[in-house]
């Protein structure tokens, strides 16, 4: 018997394990204007936020689930 392995949906990834969701224009115009950049990855979508001006819903309902704000940093300025 063949065992198959299926994954809790939506799935969800954060901060820089969502690098790859974003097309690499994006990522590098963030990088060149030395921008930090908060991102949630959900069903293959990256949602971003600047963190500037106001939260997001989907930053607020994160936090309010008890996730940390520095799991959404995508600390795209490290190597």
């Amino acid at each position: 018997m063949a065992e198959q392995l299926e994954l809790a949906l939506p799935l969800k990834l954060t901060g820089r394990a969502t690098l790859f969701l974003l097309p690499a224009s994006t990522l590098k115009r963030a990088r060149a204007q030395h921008k930090q950049l908060f991102i949630m990855g959900v069903d293959g979508n990256a949602l971003t936020w600047s963190g500037r001006g106001k939260q997001p819903t989907w930053v607020a309902a994160y936090l309010s689930q008890g996730g940390q704000l520095a799991d959404l940093d995508a600390h795209i300025h490290q190597p």
